[in-house]
């Protein structure tokens, strides 16, 4: 998908989309590659580290995965205070509740093939 998709779907969620996130299981694995993210984003702002592990390494695909990876980290940083900023009626008691689709994205972009 690309970060416009990847920023509607966010912005538009649904309680019943916030019910699936937030129930979904969140592995080891999931949290250990979001957080691997993180570091390197907080610590790479020119995105070289990124972009070399790309599959694509055009300048356009190069501003799409930085745009995805913008939403990534936010979602990482602050998946909790995006969707109370929605007002969907929540009272959310996990920690990362959108760290699934953080991963999901993240998958997406390194991997763009792997699901289809």
């Amino acid at each position: 998908m690309k970060a416009k998709d990847w920023y509607n779907k966010i912005t538009n969620l649904s309680r019943e989309d916030v019910a699936f996130e937030v129930n979904r299981p969140v592995t080891d694995h999931m949290i250990a590659c979001c957080h691997r993210f993180q570091y390197i984003w907080e610590n790479d702002p020119t995105c070289a580290i990124m972009f070399e592990q790309l599959p694509g390494d055009t300048p356009s695909e190069q501003r799409e995965a930085a745009a995805i990876g913008q939403i990534a980290y936010d979602i990482i940083t602050s998946g909790r205070e995006i969707l109370l900023q929605q007002d969907i009626g929540y009272r959310l008691s996990v920690n990362d509740p959108l760290l699934p689709m953080a991963y999901d994205m993240l998958e997406d972009m390194f991997l763009p093939n792997a699901s289809k």
